[in-house]
């Protein structure tokens, strides 16, 4: 027994100690709000908007035997502080009750919300249990959890303040539920240069290490042999596999500018309920001011539409080489893109996802026309105003080709 003792408190006694710290503390990432993008006046194109979000515990999702155990001890010794005389045989078959109550009302609450939301509330789920154990084989080990198998993850995003209320008010008939402050991207103005603000998607596990590998470098030169220091950072600044990240347009080339820093806050679960060891705030994103001119977009965008066909139209400011506007036709809503996302990817006639005006290499035209048009005009040859009547073909291949 003595030297049972002396291995416990001395030999391994750190170790211990630090799990049983561990265990009584938990982490907790807050959300930064992403940059706005503007136009040249100041005209909205793209914001985040506070809202929340409803997350489930990873080991709820996977019924982890060990946690569902936890939760049903936690629900018996409740039982037993408020009936001292009740056995613990009976107090433990009522909390399995009672857990499996709970777990009916938390899936129920899930699908209600999704349905609401038009949200695949299975397909976020299976996302979410295939990648967390890819997570583990890749930085964990065999005695330390990843992070994302301590944390709840959002199964259902968007929630707006009415919403949010009704879930709150339900929380407390769940189990392994939470809401957390998040923020959605919105465009205000739709359509408008939808193919140059661009699009944000969900981190993937074939993009977290490239992603990450970024973030570590930079912070690595930045932090030097500061451990410490780097380790913060790192969790403020890495991509976590349910984090969003700009793929296409302004939203992807300005990520770096765009993305906020995450805030976080260290609490310790105590007798009285918690205490907070260490908090730093979220930092938002810088935003970002485009050459486009919004109401032109939209103008020469409808100019171009209304003939019914697809193309590309690009407008310079000669002095300083500003794009005034690049309009791609076809377009779409920025906001119901996800929605609409298999309409879309599957028209393979009107191609509305390509970015016409620089998704494409095309043969250039007669360059030397413009040129040919300035001197004619400076020598006084043509007026603005002149025209020319050609009875040519184009598209007739046994006539006359027009040469003009």
């Amino acid at each position: 027994l003595t030297a049972r003792l002396v291995h416990l408190q001395i030999i391994s006694g750190a170790e211990y100690r630090r799990i049983a710290r561990e265990s009584l503390q938990s982490e907790r990432l807050l959300p930064a709000r992403r940059g706005a993008i503007y136009d040249r006046h100041g005209n909205l194109l793209a914001i985040d908007e506070p809202c929340f979000d409803l997350c489930l515990h990873y080991k709820f999702l996977t019924a982890e035997p060990k946690w569902v155990r936890a939760r049903q001890a936690e629900i018996a010794r409740r039982l037993r502080a408020d009936a001292p005389g009740l056995s613990p045989a009976e107090a433990q078959r009522q909390a399995e009750e009672i857990y499996r109550q709970r777990m009916s009302a938390t899936w129920r609450l899930a699908h209600e919300l999704a349905e609401r939301l038009g949200v695949d509330l299975q397909e976020r789920i299976d996302r979410i249990r295939r990648r967390v154990p890819i997570l583990r084989e890749r930085y964990g080990d065999e005695d330390r959890e990843v992070w994302e198998e301590r944390q709840a993850h959002p199964v259902v995003s968007g929630l707006d303040e009415a919403m949010k209320v009704e879930a709150a008010l339900r929380l407390g008939e769940t189990v392994g539920a939470e809401l957390q402050p998040s923020h959605r991207r919105r465009y205000p103005r739709g359509a408008t240069a939808c193919h140059t603000v661009g699009l944000m998607g969900a981190v993937t596990a074939e993009s977290l290490a490239a992603l990450n590998a970024e973030v570590a470098a930079r912070l690595a030169e930045q932090f030097g042999d500061d451990a410490a220091g780097y380790d913060l950072a790192y969790a403020r600044d890495s991509y976590r596999f349910d984090d969003s990240h700009g793929i296409s347009g302004v939203e992807r080339m300005c990520e770096a500018t765009l993305r906020g820093r995450r805030g976080y806050r260290l609490v310790r679960r105590t007798l009285e309920g918690h205490e907070e060891l260490a908090s730093l705030p979220a930092e938002a994103g810088h935003d970002v001011h485009l050459t486009i001119d919004a109401a032109l977009q939209d103008e020469l965008t409808a100019l171009l539409a209304s003939g019914g066909q697809t193309g590309a139209l690009v407008v310079l400011y000669v002095p300083t080489g500003e794009v005034l506007a690049l309009v791609s036709v076809p377009t779409y809503d920025l906001n119901e893109y996800r929605r609409q996302f298999r309409e879309l990817a599957s028209d393979e006639v009107y191609l509305p996802l390509l970015a016409r005006a620089v998704g494409r290499t095309y043969p250039p035209g007669s360059t030397v026309k413009p040129a040919a048009a300035l001197a004619a005009l400076a020598t006084g040859r043509v007026a603005p105003g002149t025209t020319f009547d050609c009875h040519g073909y184009l598209h007739t291949p046994d006539a006359f080709r027009c040469w003009i």
